[in-house]
């Protein structure tokens, strides 16, 4: 541990700790709820056991479901910066907890440093803005409790820590290849009794939901066998390049190529290491739980690819500068002050770091933007159709196809909900309202039917048709002879490419269903240039 203390150390981190947490809400401004996020939202009503304890996507997530319980009937489903903030500050805690730790094994300037690059890992966005990700983080954060109560060598540290890793199991899976390093580090140490004192209650918890409520998921055990012994070459390389992204994430450079020099660079300077000098228990330790998790996910995702997903680069990269903190405090004093140039160097590296880091989360999050506003916009178009939506009617089967109306509405009516305005609506940009329209079109348009009686009091045709909300119906007349095509708008400024209708020469009643919202339907008739228009 280290004898000295810097006085700046923790003011500045403090001061980046804020200004990392400042950056991730503005980041993530413009999102709303996405994709999985629904589950929690639509399914996990109640407080059953099932409901608390059902595997998600294999993950036991408990801690996870119950802070979404809690902010849903606190906030509901209108302030989602709250969501938001919730898991900055998440993050920003397990950047001061890898500081803690490191700042303890290679000193104040040093630990800085190793903070600074969680603080800033833009790389892995995801975790960083879309609050579902408090699963993944929550793992991380209490894992690295679990590991500085490790370090206490006591009974009480020893328990503190059994609690944590079972808090971290109860964010998400990424904790196993942390309770991985706690174990052999403990086995490494040949401390037997504190070994089963500390796991055996974790084991023995996780193993009893894994039987009654984890079958499948992220780690399958039939896919981890020898079943897939010949797969290991694919492993291999599968786990290289999760080394590749983690590592060029820590640079903040995703799209420059250092991933396999920094790769080649990382696994020398690790022989290196192994083979010069003795290797303490927490390096053998972090070593077996980063290639743990590496095959791990290798095993589970392999054929669905992603070994760089940014989802896995945050447990990847905590791993990874766990190692090197290790490496680092074997051949440098804990105690031992760095030159001033190295601080400079160090400082503007980081700057860098830093800068590259938010660039990225910047890009990723601006690829999210347009599928998070596609929600927004469904889900306000489906609200203005309310009434005339059918239970099972998916408003975002792209980016949320976890929502269906009536689950929704239920939600709505549970927790309250500010979907967008029609004023909102209409003042999005044009990709926007004409999204708005196609949902509203398949709501509400009611179709075309042969009219009764003669026409009368017809006039042509001339540009746009206004659709009064009063009645919700106008009467179309097409010559013989001659087929128009029907299109209909609300809020977007051009006509959609497909029709609606094709009307055949005749009388026709066109019938638009009414809602709340004042605004009329516009209707246009092209290939017919002789249509008419008729009182109904």
């Amino acid at each position: 541990m280290s004898e000295t203390r810097t006085r700046w150390a923790t003011p500045l981190f403090a001061v980046l700790s804020v200004l990392a947490l400042a950056m991730i809400l503005y980041a993530g401004r413009n999102l709303t709820f996405y994709f999985d996020e629904w589950n929690f939202i639509l399914t996990r009503r109640g407080f059953t056991v099932d409901t608390l304890l059902a595997g998600h996507n294999g993950h036991l997530s408990l801690i996870p479901v119950l802070v979404y319980k809690a902010l849903l009937q606190v906030v509901g489903i209108d302030h989602y910066w709250i969501y938001r903030l919730a898991l900055g500050l998440l993050h920003v805690t397990t950047a001061w907890l890898l500081f803690t730790l490191a700042r303890r094994r290679i000193g104040d300037a040093a630990g800085l440093a190793a903070g600074v690059l969680l603080l800033a890992l833009g790389a892995a966005w995801d975790d960083l803005v879309w609050p579902f990700q408090i699963g993944f983080v929550g793992a991380v954060a209490a894992s690295l409790a679990a590991l500085l109560a490790l370090e206490r060598d006591t009974r009480r540290g020893d328990l503190l820590a059994t609690v944590w890793l079972i808090v971290a199991l109860c964010c998400s899976s990424p904790a196993i290849p942390f309770v991985i390093v706690a174990g052999v580090e403990l086995a490494a140490g040949r401390h037997w009794r504190r070994l089963v004192r500390v796991l055996a209650p974790v084991v023995v918890l996780y193993g009893i939901w894994r039987i009654g409520w984890g079958s499948g998921g992220p780690f399958p055990a039939p896919d981890i066998g020898r079943a897939n012994a010949r797969q290991a070459p694919e492993f291999a390389e599968y786990a290289l390049q999760m080394l590749q992204a983690a590592l060029q994430g820590l640079t903040g450079f995703t799209a420059s190529g250092l991933g396999a020099p920094l790769s080649v660079a990382a696994v020398a300077a690790v022989i290196a290491a192994v083979v010069l000098r003795p290797v303490s228990p927490r390096t053998l330790g972090v070593l077996v739980g980063v290639a743990a998790f590496w095959v791990l996910i290798a095993a589970s995702r392999l054929t669905l690819g992603e070994p760089q997903s940014t989802r896995y680069i945050y447990p990847s990269a905590v791993l990874i500068v766990l190692l090197g903190i290790e490496l680092v405090s074997a051949v440098r004093p804990a105690g031992a002050r760095p030159s001033p140039k190295a601080l400079v160097t160090g400082a503007i590296v980081l700057a860098v770091i830093w800068v590259a880091g938010s660039a990225t989360m910047t890009r990723g999050v601006n690829t999210w933007e347009p599928h998070h506003r596609g929600i927004e916009i469904g889900l306000a178009a489906m609200t203005i159709a309310r009434e005339h939506v059918p239970p099972g009617f998916q408003p975002a089967p792209s980016g949320s196809p976890q929502i269906t109306a009536a689950a929704y509405f239920e939600a709505v009516d549970d927790f309250g909900t500010r979907v967008l305005s029609p004023a909102e609506i209409a003042a999005s940009p044009e990709v926007d309202r004409a999204g708005a329209d196609a949902t509203l079109r398949s709501l509400e348009f009611a179709g075309v039917a042969a009219a009764r009686g003669r026409a009368r009091d017809c006039s042509p045709v001339a540009g746009d048709i206004s659709i009064p909300g009063s009645s919700g119906q106008i009467v179309l007349r097409i010559p013989s002879g001659q087929s128009g095509q029907l299109r209909l708008k609300r809020f977007a400024d051009e006509y959609p490419k497909d029709a609606v209708a094709q009307i055949p020469s005749g009388l026709f009643v066109v019938t638009v269903k009414r809602d709340s919202v004042g605004r009329p339907w516009i209707a246009g008739v092209t290939g017919a240039p002789g249509a008419a228009r008729c009182a109904g």
